[in-house]
């Protein structure tokens, strides 16, 4: 009697519940992405309005935070809209109680919040507390932080110079939502908030932008009624803007427009590249759809796996199967049997993939920096039963039908059982399985290799090593204790030290049109000071050594400002090359002041590392100072501390790593790539697996056939031969068509990338090997059993 592979049954069933495994893992990612902001705007009704900044001909910087007095200006445009703003500090803010000082992020908003977003259980906290301008609500860890066991209510604290009640106490907000890192909340109302100090200046038109999220909350969130919102804060948006530059003409706004636009705070396309989110701290559809697709196609990969590995099985049990229908089993009974243990199979293979998800996704959620929820939802269980059902159903079916063709005095008097269909659905079934498996495998493998270009670009300067302070006030140019600082670092880090107006990692940037002969450009500026550009690492391509670069504002006229601009500006600006630009003199927006290019450095994306303007330019213009930079030695950073502490006594010391700032920025993306890699390993594995599965079912089918050619005189090699051609051919045409589509899609996917990286990498090669290998491992070993096997033997076995 033919023996039954079962070791190499249960491989194939744990590959399919390890490709269950890998498709519960993405859905759960994809469920708690769906539900993000889903407790705040249950009914799917709350918009975040986005600010588009741009002038003509260059690409539109998308804002989060917009007009500071847009949300008075929708409550007036005669739509009835609940509006509301909130501003969130961007550095720590003292927070002072009887005793102790506390350093607290805290968040603004207008009262009208409540009406706009549905905040559950601690709405009534949150409605007292921002109801009176002097009080402040905290959460229930900030508050434990703070006064300890001590029930906080009524307490007395104080921001700054004014004083507040802390009026309540809530739980911490939802971590799947917009309103996860705010801890305490004061009202746009109150003597301390920001908002306020804007609302009281707008009547001299200061112009605030950047300032403030405004969110609203839509009763017919259609298409036409956003629309009207938004053309209503257009309108408020030019009118502003015209306002300001009447009343300050030298202002640097000349050309500037604006568009806003509404997106509903549940959605998730608010990216601005792959795996990168306005906020910077979710992923966004396509990412998620990339990530599903190559999940769906591992499943099918291991489905395919199942189903080739159940027709064989069912070949092999076909003398069994004819005794049964002879002593007068019917063919309803014997199909259903084959289908119920293939479906069962499928089954238990879903159920064992969903149990290890459940154990896995909490460090699959610490991996991807998200709660995962460990029970899936119903539409993620009906499609993953629904798939374990068709895996071992469409295979049962094709068997079950196989069985009830057969005739049992054919399958007991012949070698082999061949019926229609055999030539050529086994075969396919191979060839999908590999050309699914190589096809996904380089688009992942290409998709990896981008992600970490992008992870890894030049970023024009080296992180490595350097360290920043956040001075607690900036310092200007003839402030003495500029100096002293500079002076007391330098015992501890020698030369490389230097005060910066500006981090590549930070803001704070102003934005020019310049313009050399007739030709102009807008560059993001940020002010430069000596000693910068040499402990900052820059890319120089262009001009004198950095220590030079950094005297030449004493060999120019005041009014002209010593400038380094990026190679990006260079171009943008007409310069053939990074040389031709030393020297030259570019007008800028602000009148009297031209700046001369003293060097061009390799691009830095100033102030979003992931999107930020790649033109740019770092001007001497005597603009005050708020960080300290050194390079500094492992063990140096205390000795720095002191020094800060020094020139600022009793504050804070604000150090940042810049090279943990970089990790943080490029975070998705190397955690995505990650994610694909993996995929993509466990793809390769399903994949072999197959090739594995299909090369010992070749091997098994052959036995009597070798048997009877080697009882005849056939050679070993002739054999061998034989069953290299049939298990090549379906595997070659599998990874033609799927390498062929896998390359296509890839290229696609690129196309979209204007700084891509190489398309051919050993890390494809390297995939395809560990499927070769399989396929020639298992192959040999069978064509050695199969050559060196006694003809009797090996008929008597079978």
């Amino acid at each position: 009697m033919t023996r039954r592979p079962s070791g190499l049954r249960l491989i194939t069933l744990l590959a399919l519940a390890v490709a269950f495994t890998a498709f519960s893992l993405v859905a759960a990612a994809v469920q708690h992405e769906r539900r993000y902001n889903a407790s705040f705007d249950p009914a799917a009704r709350v918009f975040q309005t986005y600010t588009a900044v741009g002038r003509g001909g260059q690409d539109p910087l998308l804002m989060a935070s917009g007009l500071t007095d847009l949300a008075p200006a929708l409550r007036a445009g005669g739509e009835g809209l609940q509006v509301a703003r909130i501003a969130r500090d961007t550095d720590p803010r003292a927070l002072e109680t009887e005793s102790e000082r506390y350093w607290i992020s805290v968040t603004e908003a207008d009262p009208q919040l409540l009406d706009v977003v549905d905040f559950g259980r601690a709405a009534a906290a949150l409605r007292a507390g921002l109801g009176r301008p002097d009080g402040i609500v905290l959460t229930r860890d900030l508050a434990g932080e703070i006064f300890g066991a001590a029930d906080p209510v009524g307490r007395t604290v104080r921001l700054g110079a004014h004083g507040y009640t802390v009026s309540g106490v809530i739980d911490r907000l939802d971590p799947n939502s917009s309103f996860q890192n705010d801890r305490a909340f004061i009202s746009s109302q109150g003597p301390a908030s920001s908002l306020r100090q804007t609302d009281d200046a707008r009547a001299s038109l200061t112009f605030a932008i950047g300032g403030a999220t405004t969110f609203v909350r839509l009763d017919d969130p259609s298409p036409d009624s956003v629309g009207r919102v938004e053309a209503v804060a257009d309108r408020h948006g030019s009118a502003a803007l015209g306002r300001y530059l009447a009343a300050n003409p030298a202002a640097s706004g000349a050309g500037l427009t604006l568009a806003h636009h509404l997106v509903p705070v549940r959605d998730l396309e608010q990216a601005v590249a792959l795996g990168a989110r306005s906020d910077g701290a979710r992923f966004d559809r396509g990412t998620l759809a990339l990530l599903s697709v190559v999940a769906v196609i591992i499943v099918l990969v291991a489905s395919l796996n199942a189903a080739s590995l159940n027709v064989s099985q069912t070949l092999a049990r076909a003398p069994a199967i004819a005794v049964r229908r002879a002593f007068g089993a019917g063919r309803a009974g014997v199909a259903l049997e084959v289908i119920g243990q293939a479906v069962l199979s499928g089954l238990g293979a879903a159920v064992l993939g969903m149990a290890t998800a459940f154990l896995l996704s909490g460090a699959f959620g610490a991996l991807i920096d998200r709660p995962l929820p460990r029970w899936p939802d119903p539409a993620t269980l009906a499609t993953i039963l629904a798939a374990a059902v068709l895996s071992g159903g469409l295979a049962g079916a094709y068997a079950a039908w196989i069985t009830g063709r057969m005739r049992p005095r054919e399958v007991l008097s012949a070698r082999d059982v061949r019926l229609p269909g055999m030539g050529w659905i086994r075969p396919m079934l191979v060839t999908l399985q590999i050309g699914g498996g190589a096809a996904t495998l380089v688009f992942a493998v290409a998709v990896s290799i981008q992600l970490d270009h992008l992870a890894g670009r030049s970023l024009g300067f080296e992180p490595g090593g350097v360290i920043a302070y956040r001075l607690p006030e900036s310092l200007a140019a003839d402030d003495p204790r500029g100096p002293t600082l500079l002076a007391a670092a330098r015992v501890t880090a020698g030369d490389d030290v230097a005060l910066a107006v500006a981090l590549p990692t930070e803001g704070g940037l102003s934005r020019q049109t310049v313009a050399r002969e007739g030709q102009t450009a807008e560059i993001a500026a940020a002010g430069w000071r000596p000693g910068y550009l040499e402990t900052l690492g820059a890319t120089l391509l262009a001009g004198a050594a950095p220590r030079s670069l950094e005297s030449e504002q004493d060999s120019v006229e005041a009014s002209t400002q010593a400038a380094v601009i990026s190679a990006t500006a260079a171009r943008r600006l007409g310069f053939g090359s990074p040389s031709e630009a030393i020297g030259a003199v570019l007008t800028t927006e602000r009148a009297g002041t031209a700046w001369r290019v003293s060097g061009v450095i390799a691009d830095m994306p100033l102030g979003q590392l992931r999107n930020g303007d790649a033109a740019t330019a770092l001007v001497q213009n005597g603009a005050p100072t708020g960080f300290l930079i050194a390079r500094a030695a492992d063990g140096s950073e205390a000795r720095l501390d002191e020094a800060v502490a020094d020139v600022f006594p009793g504050e804070p010391i604000d150090r940042v790593a810049l090279q943990d700032q970089v990790d943080i920025a490029f975070a998705d993306l190397i955690r995505l790539r990650g994610l694909i890699l993996a995929f993509a390993a466990v793809l390769t594995a399903t994949a072999a697996i197959g090739v594995l599965a299909m090369t010992l079912d070749r091997a098994r089918q052959m036995r009597k056939e070798a048997a009877v050619r080697r009882a005849f005189g056939a050679e070993a090699t002739a054999i061998a031969g034989l069953l290299a051609r049939r298990i090549i051919t379906p595997v070659a045409i599998g990874f033609a068509l799927g390498g062929s589509a896998g390359v296509l899609g890839a290229r696609a996917w690129l196309s979209a990338y204007s700084d891509r990286a190489p398309f051919l990498a050993p890390s494809i090669l390297i995939a395809f090997a560990v499927l070769l290998a399989a396929t020639a491992l298992a192959a040999a070993f069978e064509i050695w059993r199969l050559s060196v096997a006694r003809p009797v033997e090996a008929l008597r076995e079978d």
